[in-house]
């Protein structure tokens, strides 16, 4: 599926009423129906920002993507998904959100591979690649194909290397872990990795914000180790609504995106975070350098400003990230009544 060529993808959508249709059947009989698209859409890009999102290349524009592969992918997926896999009252607004995946009983795992000329487009692939639902337990793997370019070398000196990236569900801590004092340096131990179930009508947003060297010598070598070599930051997006990451009390509701960015040190201009309450009197936001109370006013984090949307739609808090030469954090602190939650901003 080239970049410059037609995609086109299979939605699914019903009314919640039965009608018998006539010549005499109108649209404002029906009202509106929500399309789902019936296949998850995966972008790949290095430093992808900017309002399309799309990806823009490092500061020295030192790491070109020629190929992507993904391996373990389900090879037929439906239309529409198994009535016991959908809540039709979930999501954002109550227009219905997939839960797992619906998967036909003779499908089998693929390898799909996507390429690109990196003399034309060299820095990804950005609404170029879309998935069949796939289940967590396939397994699914995502090969890089790279030129990783040192300085003083080009792109016709250095070798093709390869990458893994795996869609890990974020890391969560044992918080009840205690230091011992006579082993101060002693850190938790890492948690169980969980790959994500690849649903319909999601996005999944590999962006690459680092690469410290080049990858395996070849993919094969890449798909039986590890990642290394490659600092992303992914986020999944459920593309009826786009929040994500939701707090409660016992009347109200705060929801993000996510509570984690992570940038490159190179200058992002509008920047849009959407944020979502059903709370009355609406939310409110402080930037500071710290995630506690006491924090300071952070001085490359301009321009910013939001919408003001009444309770229960979605707002956005967009912002103006200043380039930089070291790596820094910042926290936006946002609370709707009593719910509280800070959105960690990460330049490197």
């Amino acid at each position: 599926m080239g970049y410059f060529y037609p995609r086109y993808l299979p939605m699914w959508g019903e009314s919640k009423d039965s009608y018998r249709v006539t010549p005499s059947l109108s649209s404002t009989h029906i009202g509106t129906i929500s399309l789902f698209r019936s296949v998850a859409r995966l972008d790949i890009g290095v430093n992808m920002t900017g309002a399309d999102d799309a990806p823009r290349g490092l500061q020295n524009g030192r790491f070109l993507i020629e190929n992507v592969k993904i391996y373990n992918a389900s090879g037929k997926g439906y239309v529409a998904p198994d009535y016991a896999n959908f809540d039709p009252a979930g999501g954002e607004e109550g227009k219905g959100i997939v839960t797992v995946p619906t998967i036909p009983s003779d499908a089998s795992s693929v390898i799909l591979s996507y390429n690109h000329n990196v003399e034309i487009i060299p820095y990804g692939f950005h609404r170029e690649i879309y998935l069949a639902e796939t289940e967590a337990s396939a397994g699914h793997t995502i090969l890089i194909g790279a030129y990783y370019i040192p300085p003083g070398e080009s792109l016709a000196t250095v070798d093709k290397t390869w990458y893994r990236v795996n869609l890990y569900e974020p890391l969560e801590y044992d918080d009840d872990f205690e230091i011992d004092p006579e082993k101060p340096d002693e850190k938790p131990p890492l948690p169980e990795r969980t790959l994500w179930d690849i649903l319909r009508n999601y996005r999944y947003r590999v962006n690459i914000v680092h690469v410290d060297r080049a990858g395996y010598n070849s993919e094969e070598e890449a798909y039986e180790n590890d990642p290394a070599n490659l600092l992303t930051d992914i986020s999944v997006y459920d593309e009826s609504g786009g929040i994500n990451y939701i707090i409660y009390d016992d009347n109200y509701m705060l929801g993000l995106e996510k509570n984690n960015y992570i940038f490159t040190l190179d200058e992002h201009t509008n920047v849009s975070f959407p944020i979502l309450t059903n709370y009355e009197s609406g939310w409110s936001y402080e930037i500071t350098d710290s995630a506690g109370e006491d924090g300071n006013p952070v001085s490359w984090i301009t321009n910013d400003s939001r919408t003001t949307n009444p309770a229960g739609i979605k707002d956005y808090l967009t912002i103006t990230i200043e380039a930089g030469v070291i790596s820094r954090r910042a926290y936006i602190h946002v609370q709707a009544g009593i719910l509280q939650e800070v959105i960690t901003i990460i330049q490197q």
